[in-house]
């Protein structure tokens, strides 16, 4: 019985990171068209071994993963049936990008697994994410700002979306373990140095909000020294990121582009043109609040065809005000748990508001991306979910 528990684990764990390795192992290695079946076939068997076990099942009918699950039944519909799909994509992939990322939080979630041992696994396989972009990807040119950006073969952004949850995924473990290795140093080196590479303006922001939080809840008690050590640090920060912005090309790319802001000669110009999209969407709104246009439609009311670059949108866009509604209910169910777990002790404090600020930095992000299907997302909020839903004596055990 032992070892048939040891080995469903172990088909997971595979499962779990293949997903997170699918993007740069599809660009890199597994390049043919019909190599997409192999992640549906390994996550497909993946849950067909998490349905022998109950709370599989039950945790959909539980805060917050109804949300989500209600979410993506009225998303799917609303796209099919209520609008039409218009996409290029087929209609079994779309579904099956938006269906995976509530699989991911089911499976992390599952009691059986160990919270501690889940970060190991992401952090090896992040790491390796990172590692195949480092080895098998090259540069490409970015004409308006004039850098070349890593990500030729595989998306920029999405390479250092990886490297992003790498540094946070790090970072969650010294919280809870209260120690580094000099691999986890190596491995946030390499993490910084591939933002850089991919010069990805939004990523390199989000890490500096994470960096800002992991200031804050390394407070200090007495008051005097807690602000000094707050001007310190945030001086530091300024010190770093002015010397950042004016000799790298991720801070030539924001320099750039708020330079090109200001100067803007129309407010759709603002932010390389993508204010036109918040424009676009402001219209759209008004036309169909309720429901929406259906997921992957916004790109068919642009003339360049692009998706909605923004979370934002696709939730009020897309989704319409019932959407937003249930992903706001779903959000509101975290920060809440966070919000009440953080009042357990000091360690759970320290965490919680780590979540927070992991959160926070999302949002930030989804100005500029979505997040909705991008698994790797997922990844950590499911994580947030399972350390939510530990008790406060079962969570001390594993994080003393």
């Amino acid at each position: 019985m032992n070892n048939t528990r040891a080995v469903n684990k172990y088909i997971t764990y595979f499962a779990l990171f293949v997903i997170i390795n699918w993007g740069a192992l599809h660009s890199y290695v597994l390049v043919s068209s019909g190599s997409g079946y192999i992640i549906l076939f390994i996550t497909l068997f993946a849950v067909l071994n998490e349905l022998k076990y109950s709370s599989f099942i039950s945790n959909i009918l539980k805060k917050p993963y109804v949300y989500l699950f209600l979410w993506i039944v009225y998303s799917l519909v609303n796209t099919f049936y209520i609008n039409t799909y218009q996409a290029n994509t087929s209609a079994l992939s779309f579904v099956f990008s938006v269906v995976l990322p509530f699989f991911v939080i089911l499976i992390i979630s599952n009691k059986r697994y160990d919270f501690l041992e889940l970060i190991n696994l992401f952090i090896l396989a992040f790491f390796l994410r990172i590692i195949l972009s480092l080895v098998f990807d090259s540069f490409t040119d970015n004409t308006t700002d004039d850098v070349l950006r890593l990500g030729d073969n595989y998306n920029a952004n999405e390479i250092a979306f990886g490297a992003y949850f790498l540094v946070v995924l790090i970072g969650l473990k010294n919280l809870v373990t209260n120690r580094l290795t000099k691999i986890s140093y190596l491995q946030i080196g390499l993490a910084l140095l591939t933002i850089g590479l991919t010069s990805s303006r939004k990523t390199f922001l989000a890490v500096g909000i994470i960096l800002i939080g992991y200031i804050y809840l390394n407070r200090s008690s007495n008051i005097v020294k807690r602000y000094f050590k707050y001007f310190i640090s945030l001086s530091f920060i300024l010190f770093v990121s002015v010397t950042f912005i004016a000799n790298t090309n991720v801070g030539k790319r924001i320099s750039g582009g708020y330079t090109r802001t200001i100067e803007a000669e129309s407010t759709e110009t603002m932010f390389d043109s993508r204010m036109g999209q918040y424009v676009l969407a402001i219209d759209v709104v008004k036309e169909d609040p309720i429901t929406g246009i259906g997921l992957y439609n916004f790109a068919y009311l642009l003339r360049d065809g692009r998706t909605a670059h923004s979370e934002y949108i696709v939730q009020f866009v897309e989704c319409g005000i019932i959407g937003v509604i249930l992903i706001f209910l779903f959000y509101r169910s975290l920060f809440l748990g966070l919000l009440t777990k953080r009042h357990n002790n000091i360690k759970d404090r320290r965490i919680s508001e780590f979540f927070i600020f992991f959160l926070l930095s999302a949002l930030f992000i989804m100005l500029g991306s979505w997040m909705y299907n991008r698994d790797i997302y997922w990844v950590i909020i499911g994580l947030l979910i399972k350390y939510i839903e530990y008790k406060p004596a079962l969570m001390g055990k594993l994080i003393k």
